[in-house]
């Protein structure tokens, strides 16, 4: 089912990858705001509700005031403001006032998110067989859950020896580099859906 369709077989390819570096970073966030900022509990509730805004204010405008003509290349820009929105977030300052930037950067890793997440489900909707459906969903999603302890495997021990904030920065690198390929191989491939 995905080798069938090139484009969709190399932004799976791609999220996954991303999702190695990214996976981590939801179990350092609370460690970001508490270690590296040095700031109470009050503060990570704040970026959680950035982050889930994002996610909320993307969901709207997709839903009801975007037009999405070009779902694979609007998934794509997705993953590039997460990668980002998460490379800001590894170069701030260990203080208060970047702790709160920090925070209104967890609105755009949310709605980096849905941007790739949203267009991604409705292309695959769109152009995979009814009988196919189940198990191109379900493979997504074993993929998805796998790069959680990988991602872990690699992102615990590194950011104990180097630090939170710049495994951070090192992922905002992952993904955008990990986009970029893949964008490129993209451009091999017809845009025309």
């Amino acid at each position: 089912m995905y080798a069938a369709d090139r484009k969709l077989l190399v932004i799976i390819i791609a999220e996954t990858l991303c999702l190695i570096f990214y996976m981590p970073l939801t179990t350092f966030f609370p460690l970001m705001i508490s270690s590296y900022f040095n700031a109470g509990a009050w503060y990570a509730s704040a970026g959680s509700l950035s982050c889930a805004l994002g996610m909320m204010a993307s969901a709207i405008l997709l839903s009801s005031r975007l037009r999405v003509k070009n779902k694979l290349k609007t998934a794509y820009v997705g993953l590039g403001v997460m990668g980002i929105a998460v490379l800001f977030c590894g170069l701030l300052p260990s203080s208060l006032i970047a702790c709160w930037l920090f925070i209104f950067a967890c609105a755009f890793i949310g709605g980096g998110g849905n941007i790739h997440t949203i267009p991604l489900t409705a292309y695959m909707h769109e152009t995979i067989s009814r009988e196919k459906m189940g198990r191109a969903f379900s493979l997504l999603s074993v993929t998805s859950s796998v790069t959680m302890p990988i991602g872990l495997a690699i992102a615990s021990p590194v950011a104990e020896i180097i630090g939170i904030s710049k495994w951070f920065f090192i992922s905002g690198i992952g993904i955008c580099l990990i986009t970029s390929i893949a964008l490129l191989f993209q451009k091999r491939i017809k845009w025309d859906f």
